[in-house]
């Protein structure tokens, strides 16, 4: 039954540590880099502790979607239920750099960066819809979840929610 579609233009790095359930289409243009991140890096561990999915690793479910020039990160660890569906533009990180260790307190450039970088899972619920150009860092998803198009999701959304913004936050519930 593993009907999945890959269209031509697709760009994988480390797809050993990808996992697609059936019925998935991945269009144009989208690129999914996976793998876990070098074991000598400075890495702070956001989020949950239970629950997380592995380091590098990238499930989703069955029936998914990546539109055109989605971009998925998953240095951090992501995974997607079943219907999950990633509109034009979307972009998923698990994984960035640290800016304040980038950045003094004040703001100025720190003349010692050390590098170090942020690991956040991404866990996304079944039928979620993110629109176009949404971006995600981190956080939870819960189930039956639309995000506005051009949101930006540093923060968790709750189950059975309409979402949107810049940070996204909650506008209604989906279904009444």
């Amino acid at each position: 039954f593993r009907k999945i579609r890959i269209e031509a233009g697709v760009y994988f790095l480390n797809a050993r540590h990808l996992s697609f359930g059936d019925d998935c289409w991945v269009a144009l243009g989208v690129t999914i880099i996976a793998g876990p991140p070098d074991p000598s890096a400075n890495i702070k561990k956001l989020g949950p502790g239970d629950g997380r999915p592995p380091e590098g690793s990238l499930s989703i479910g069955h029936r998914c979607h990546l539109a055109p020039g989605t971009l998925i990160q998953a240095h951090g660890g992501i995974v997607a239920g079943d219907d999950f569906w990633a509109a034009a533009g979307s972009k998923m990180y698990s994984y960035s750099n640290d800016i304040h260790h980038h950045v003094g307190q004040r703001g100025e450039p720190n003349p010692r960066p050390d590098g170090r970088f942020l690991a956040y899972p991404i866990v996304i619920g079944n039928n979620v819809f993110l629109g176009l150009d949404v971006k995600v860092f981190g956080h939870t998803i819960g189930s039956d979840v639309f995000i506005m198009p051009g949101s930006f999701v540093t923060s968790d959304i709750p189950e059975n929610t309409v979402a949107g913004g810049s940070p996204a936050a909650p506008v209604r519930a989906r279904y009444s």
